[in-house]
């Protein structure tokens, strides 16, 4: 969350109770202004934050690299080659982790790409086919989708798409501006 920009602070779960006790003794016993009062409600989440958490080798952060430059090809079919590229690297190089997939995209992203596949299927104006492989799979259940068009690279990249606009990082204080 914080490498996306989606959270400012971390704090470990052993002191979030601490961190409670602290912004209510001192908050609660605050005389200063709003100003004031945000500055020190930032200075006591600063004070019980960690500025990098420790992360897992297999952090989709250590490969945001990666990511980043894969999933900026203009079409799905080089997106799918890009990452195809980079599994064959990484299974060529020692001590890489051999399952990576393109599943580990940054949380922007996977919001970004999850709001335009719930708006897609949703309008259903663009493509019946999540209706057509309910059809095939749940209803009828002849497991015999009928896609249009029938394969990917017959698909154009003709859509309007909706973008889901994401909060810019500001540099307010933490409470001034509600990002926790």
């Amino acid at each position: 969350m914080l490498a996306c920009g989606l959270a400012t602070h971390y704090v470990p779960s052993a002191k979030l109770s601490l961190l409670e006790e602290a912004l209510t003794c001192r908050v609660a016993s605050s005389t200063s202004s709003i100003c004031d009062l945000a500055s020190t409600v930032s200075a006591i989440i600063d004070e019980y934050s960690l500025k990098k958490p420790a992360l897992s080798e297999k952090s989709a952060y250590y490969k945001k690299g990666i990511i980043d430059k894969c999933f900026s090809k203009p079409t799905v079919e080089e997106i799918l080659s890009a990452l195809e590229e980079e599994l064959t690297k990484a299974n060529t190089r020692a001590g890489d982790h051999k399952e990576w997939e393109g599943r580990v995209q940054g949380i922007g992203e996977c919001l970004v790409r999850e709001y335009r596949i719930t708006c897609h299927i949703l309008q259903g104006e663009i493509s019946k086919d999540c209706r057509e492989g309910c059809r095939a799979t749940l209803w009828d259940k002849d497991k015999k989708p009928k896609w249009k068009p029938s394969k990917l690279e017959l698909d154009g990249d003709d859509r309007d798409w909706k973008e889901l606009k994401l909060p810019t990082i500001s540099k307010l204080p933490v409470f001034a501006n509600s990002k926790l």
